[in-house]
């Protein structure tokens, strides 16, 4: 038989516990993120850096150059070494990892619909192959990111002055969310991109480039946070940024290298 005493503290532990637990899902991001690495592409096609996700399966980050399925498609590891260099296989914007498939996905222009692929052992990515064929996003050069814990491929739209978040299982299934843009205007956010962070009451994150600044949304479309970049820190109007693994990635287009912030 239990005793009542220790049954109590194992409540009272599970309690504190749970307590913890939330604290720290809500932790807010930093509010100066510096620069923690960069990465410079190998090949040199392509102009627009659409995307970087992190393959937490082979703990390396891949990312893709939109406009062109001959564009670049490389990976990389956690400092910036580069490790594989490939043709992206299809004309992607956004980039994301399915974890419970361990599979890499993303989003192309207009209709051509979601892809997916894989790396390999030797971290060479699968041939692309397509998952959805029709426009599921809201605008031609929309970058999705993937909202792993409620499943949903969300991007900016416009027509709501906020978020339009299509299931993965069934993207003819919509939801809209309105932003309450409390310390900026739409007018300032980077057009084509949204990124997913994971962190409770701050889990959509965009780009201001005017401040250059990110701004952070929850499921309500509140904001809920800003972190101010470093001044030399590269903000682009459209593309050139990604979310992912606790970090901003912002593309210089000239010197054609990613650079890495933490922001958790």
């Amino acid at each position: 038989m239990v005793n009542p005493q220790f049954a109590g503290v194992k409540r009272v532990l599970a309690v504190l516990a749970c307590l913890i637990a939330g604290q720290l899902a809500a932790q807010a991001p930093l509010e100066y993120p510096s620069q923690e690495f960069v990465y410079e592409m190998i090949q040199g096609d392509g102009t627009n850096a659409s995307a970087v996700t992190w393959d937490a399966q082979n703990q390396l980050y891949v990312t893709v150059i939109a406009g062109n399925a001959e564009f670049p498609l490389e990976v990389f590891d956690a400092k910036g070494y580069p490790r594989t260099q490939v043709m992206a296989g299809a004309d992607l914007r956004g980039l994301w990892y399915n974890a419970p498939l361990g599979m890499l996905e993303g989003n192309g222009p207009g209709e051509s619909g979601w892809f997916t692929c894989s790396l390999n052992e030797a971290h060479e990515p699968s041939a692309m192959t397509s998952l959805r064929i029709g426009q599921f996003q809201p605008a031609y050069n929309a970058v999705g990111a993937y909202d792993s814990d409620k499943r949903q491929v969300v991007f900016l739209d416009y027509s709501v002055d906020g978020l339009a978040m299509y299931s993965r299982k069934n993207p003819k299934k919509v939801k809209k969310l309105s932003l309450d843009f409390a310390t900026t205007d739409l007018g300032n956010i980077n057009s084509t991109t949204v990124g997913y962070t994971g962190h409770v009451g701050y889990e959509f994150v965009l780009l201001d480039f005017e401040r250059g600044a990110l701004v952070f949304f929850d499921r309500s479309g509140n904001e809920t946070a800003m972190a101010q970049l470093p001044e030399d820190a590269p903000v682009r109007d459209a593309f050139a940024f990604s979310f992912t693994h606790d970090r901003a990635f912002l593309y210089d287009i000239d010197g054609r290298v990613w650079h890495a912030y933490r922001v958790w």
